[in-house]
């Protein structure tokens, strides 16, 4: 479905008060009717991407994670990060997670985050609004997160569900 059909679809279904709204699919169309409203758009045509194949099969870093901790140090340096890319660093060392952020305008600031580690010691750049995206949506209180390098994308989920994955693409350093 193209997203635009289906974010008009939902504003007017936010300004109505409605209950019940009807979406039918032809071969290659659907149209969505809510009250006196009617959205006709075309289906999107082509092969889906394989997207397994840009999930990591192995990490070199795990780390198992607080996510109310995480989600609370993100949140605040993300007022540290810039305003551009929201930019913060992830430093995994021994035992700890350090998560830097900076900005010209309002200056720095570091959090440390207790962590159970398996693997090497990393450092990547990620866009924090990305990452409590993808924490926003993971139900569990531990989560994995994995880290396979500093330009490979990192994966976050549940400890026990696996039926979730949240990749996030790295940013390259500033």
């Amino acid at each position: 479905m193209p997203l635009k059909i289906v974010q008009v679809a939902l504003r007017i279904l936010s300004k109505s008060l409605l209950d019940t709204f009807f979406i039918y699919f032809s071969e290659n169309q659907l149209k969505f009717e809510i009250g006196d409203a009617t959205i006709i758009g075309r289906l999107i045509e082509g092969e889906y991407p394989d997207y397994t194949q840009i999930i990591p099969k192995d990490f070199s870093t795990r780390l198992l994670l607080n996510k109310s901790e995480f989600e609370r140090a993100l949140r605040i340096l993300s007022a540290f990060s810039q305003e551009a890319n929201r930019q913060v660093k992830i430093e995994v060392k021994k035992d700890k997670l350090l998560i830097k952020a900076n900005s010209p305008q309002i200056g720095s600031n570091e959090a440390t985050i207790d962590a159970n580690i398996e693997g090497s010691p990393a450092s990547i750049n990620f866009n924090s609004l990305y990452l409590l995206e993808g924490l926003s949506v993971i139900e569990e209180e531990e989560l994995v997160f994995d880290l396979t390098g500093d330009l490979s994308p990192g994966v976050l989920k549940g400890k026990d569900n696996e039926s979730f994955t949240y990749l996030v693409m790295p940013l390259r350093e500033d």
